[in-house]
């Protein structure tokens, strides 16, 4: 018997892959924002928002402040004025939502309208009110 060794396909040399280049390897930072009630969508950074004079409490979808310039000043750490925030996502459904008054309500969390609508007897009336009237002409108009 000769002691003879059979190469496995683990041995077998695989095929080196490209070298990954300095564009593929930055990561975008940014994701799609779409409210599901309004359907309205930008590019925002999802997250914390903690600033030197502030945070919010839940991730939320913001951006920068495209009305406002950015200061020139290196060393000014930026401020919650600096940043907009978009919407964050509703504390029932987990679904994106805008910060307009017809799409959210904040009582201690961010609602979407579906939410409120469907659990209306969680909220207090007059709380929620205007944004049951306008979300409920919303869906009879579509």
């Amino acid at each position: 018997m000769s002691d003879q060794t059979t190469s496995t396909s683990s041995e077998i040399e695989k095929p080196t892959e490209d070298p990954v280049t300095n564009e593929e390897q930055m990561i975008d930072p940014f994701i799609d924002f779409e409210c599901h009630v309004c359907q309205m969508k930008e590019r925002t950074l999802f997250g914390e928002l903690k600033v030197i004079d502030g945070s919010y409490d839940s991730p939320v979808y913001f951006m920068r402040d495209p009305f406002k310039p950015p200061s020139r000043d290196r060393v000014k750490k930026p401020c919650l004025d600096d940043f907009l925030v978009l919407g964050s996502p509703c504390s029932a459904c987990s679904q994106p939502v805008c910060m307009s008054d017809a799409c959210s309500l904040y009582f201690g969390a961010t609602f979407c309208a579906p939410c409120v609508s469907r659990e209306r007897r969680r909220f207090p009336p007059q709380l929620i009110r205007g944004i049951i009237t306008k979300y409920e002409a919303k869906q009879a108009s579509q």
